[in-house]
């Protein structure tokens, strides 16, 4: 008799769940981006990086972008920040998945598991915090260049937007 191993989601630290409400602050945001990965055990997810939203706009995205793991998967919530071509400011909040293609583990079963695990644990995240505007797979760098994510973010904007504008 075969035995198959189950996976449970982690818990959601109450941590995590405490940043991203500071971060969907309407009227002052505390943070830019919060960065979230799962503990060594695979029991739970916390904020490991939270990005000042006093940092300027393109800096905090560089940042973001150089933290990127290339073998293990993460999510950030991030409070991105874009204007419209009538002057007007707008700010959407994108759940990011990161599970790089390029991971690998001692097997290919394994990658696969860790890969599994990484999108439930996503879905389970994303689930907890309840108001995110959009949400994003990332498994390159190339998927959150700053315009890809402006677009993505800003898909139901009535508005024309501001490509050139730098915060």
């Amino acid at each position: 008799m075969q035995v198959t191993k189950t996976y449970q989601s982690a818990k959601i630290s109450e941590e995590a769940v405490q940043s991203f409400e500071e971060l969907n602050s309407c009227l002052k945001p505390k943070w830019r981006f919060v960065m979230y990965k799962q503990t060594e055990d695979e029991q739970h997810i916390l904020p490991v990086y939270n990005e000042p939203a006093s940092n300027d706009i393109k800096e905090s995205h560089e940042k973001l972008l150089s933290m990127l793991p290339e073998q293990d998967p993460c999510y950030f919530a991030y409070n991105f920040v874009y204007q419209v071509q009538g002057g007007g400011k707008r700010n959407k909040i994108a759940f990011i998945r990161w599970v790089p293609d390029d991971l690998t583990r001692e097997s290919l079963k394994e990658s696969a598991r860790i890969k599994m695990l990484a999108v439930t644990n996503g879905g389970a995240l994303k689930k907890s915090f309840k108001a995110t505007d959009c949400s994003i797979q990332a498994n390159s760098v190339e998927d959150l260049a700053y315009t890809k994510l402006l677009e993505a973010v800003s898909r139901f904007e009535r508005e024309p937007i501001n490509f050139d504008w730098q915060g």
